[in-house]
């Protein structure tokens, strides 16, 4: 499967959107404990995101594969009924 590629822009998304996205839901998992002490807070950060940002690259690279295997507009539906379930 190949990876696709991303741009400079991709990344900074990336980290505008997993950033927050992070702190919120670690915030709502862990409640008044994630920000009790500061090294807490920076590993469930670091942790939860490298998990999504892994999985920001393994989407990607499903929806690619998906594109090259469905390419044309009539498969529309299919493709984007696979790409619901995997996700």
């Amino acid at each position: 499967m190949k990876l696709p590629k991303y741009t400079n822009k991709d990344y900074m998304v990336l980290l505008w959107v997993i950033l927050p996205f992070s702190i919120v839901l670690n915030t709502l998992i862990f409640g008044k404990l994630y920000f009790s002490e500061w090294y807490i807070f920076v590993l469930a950060t670091l942790i939860s995101g490298v998990a999504f940002s892994i999985d920001f690259i393994i989407c990607g690279a499903v929806a690619v594969a998906l594109k090259n295997r469905f390419p044309y507009e009539k498969q529309l539906a299919k493709r984007l009924t696979l790409m619901i379930f995997t996700f």
